[in-house]
């Protein structure tokens, strides 16, 4: 398989990677197609992949005794199971799963873990962009206990349009 060329890559991170951080990671990414409810991470089970998602919206959610919660969205910003690979752990309690198919660079947690260890500027990125994602939750849970479901579904449609090309979304 070939290795992604920098200059044909979407997601942010990739592309702010350093050279050093670039060549370290690029023999083992991945591009995999990610259709509509593909399941990234399953709640309390390993993390055995990272997505840093090209195209398409994956949605954080927790499920809970009303039904599935809505908690955070990642698109070409960010890369899914962050948290545990930085954290030392191997799960989170959460589903992600693609609400918008798209496709992404998958790579192992393993090897985004010892990458991450070897790396001090990759691990700072990653720490940085798993803080953005904590003030994404936080904003979510906020807005979601204090305002009506019509600013609730605004902040949301422009959630989703700052991840994707164009003025058009297509949702299920």
């Amino acid at each position: 398989m070939d290795q992604p060329q920098r200059s044909s890559i979407s997601n942010r991170l990739l592309k702010m990677l350093s050279d050093e951080d670039f060549t370290r990671l690029a023999p083992h990414l991945h591009l995999v197609e990610l259709p509509l409810q593909h399941m990234l991470i399953e709640a309390s089970q390993p993390v055995e992949h990272l997505y840093f998602i090209e195209s398409g919206i994956s949605s954080i959610t927790n499920e809970g005794s009303l039904g599935r919660v809505e908690i955070g969205i990642v698109g070409r910003e960010g890369v899914s199971g962050a948290v545990p690979v930085l954290t030392g752990g191997d799960r989170i309690p959460n589903d992600q799963y693609m609400q918008l198919p798209g496709e992404g660079y998958r790579i192992d947690a393993d090897v985004l873990s010892a990458a991450v260890e070897e790396s001090r500027s990759l691990r700072r990125l990653l720490l940085r962009y798993v803080q953005v994602e904590f003030v994404q939750v936080r904003q979510t849970a906020y807005v979601n206990a204090t305002y009506t479901i019509e600013t609730r579904l605004a902040r949301w449609l422009l959630m989703c349009h700052d991840r994707v090309d164009g003025d058009e979304l297509r949702v299920k």
